[in-house]
């Protein structure tokens, strides 16, 4: 670079040498040169729509359903309870293709705190003397316990909820002896009647001309063939810890409640 000596700075600058006017001529550019000075750097126009790849799509939309669903979930948990509840996030078992193909056979997963929904009150030696449910505001229909025997209801779990994700139909429930439509599990129970695994009679004790999911006793629904039977046709055989079992009379009356308002219709 051209030497220059220092100047006064409270005097007027001297004009150039030509050497150094020559030599910043160069980098800045000099209309005596010909040399074009650099215009401004073109702006980037992000005012078009963002385009996305169809896995992104299908990743926010994922996303946004277990939002919506663990959302929905917390809502209803405050509404019945009066106040907040904390929704833990979903098993990596339970994945968006598993919930839409569970709502195509109309079932609904629905997530129970481990709350305890009653006060019991036990004498010197244990036993219950007193049972007194809970006051929640959305608690709207109790079970009733006035003829069952409270040594019955000792167990420390009866008003217990698990504490889990619960996977529950979400059809009103037919009259007795009806079939659900399009029942999901009626070719199930065809295949266990026909193999002597279960025996479906009605009240009379004659065999059902036709599948339903009456007729059942508990003992046949908890062999091992109709819980691996079901757990199939639920697509939850490598769910670990799952349970496929009849809702307790403490959990149908909660879901009954929260989600199935015509549970006791029929």
């Amino acid at each position: 670079m051209p030497s220059s000596s220092l100047e006064n700075p409270f005097k007027k600058p001297k004009d150039l040498d030509s050497n150094t006017a020559d030599f910043f001529g160069k980098v800045l550019g000099s209309k005596k040169k010909g040399v074009k000075r650099r215009g401004p750097l073109p702006v980037e126009d992000w005012s078009g729509d963002l385009v996305l790849s169809k896995e992104d799509r299908n990743t926010i939309e994922e996303e946004k359903m277990i939002t919506d669903l663990m959302e929905g979930e917390r809502l209803a948990l405050r509404k019945f309870f009066g106040k907040e509840i904390r929704v833990p996030p979903l098993p990596p078992e339970i994945t968006v293709k598993k919930i839409k193909a569970w709502e195509a056979l109309d079932l609904r997963l629905h997530y129970l705190p481990p709350v305890s929904m009653a006060e019991i009150k036990r004498d010197a030696a244990g036993a219950i003397k007193e049972v007194h449910l809970k006051a929640f505001p959305g608690w709207k229909e109790k079970p009733v316990f006035n003829n069952v025997d409270k040594s019955k209801l000792a167990a420390s779990d009866f008003f217990q909820l698990p504490g889990g994700w619960v996977l529950v139909d979400a059809r009103e429930k037919p009259a007795y002896q009806k079939n659900y439509d399009q029942d999901f599990l009626a070719p199930v129970l065809d295949d266990l009647n026909k193999r002597g695994v279960i025996k479906q009679e009605n009240s009379a004790g004659n065999e059902l001309s036709y599948k339903t999911r009456f007729g059942l006793s508990l003992e046949e629904l908890e062999k091992p063939e109709v819980v691996q039977a079901f757990a199939k046709a639920l697509g939850v055989v490598d769910f670990p810890g799952v349970e496929v079992r009849l809702e307790r009379c403490i959990e149908r009356n909660i879901i009954g409640n929260m989600y199935q308002p015509t549970y006791g219709d029929t």
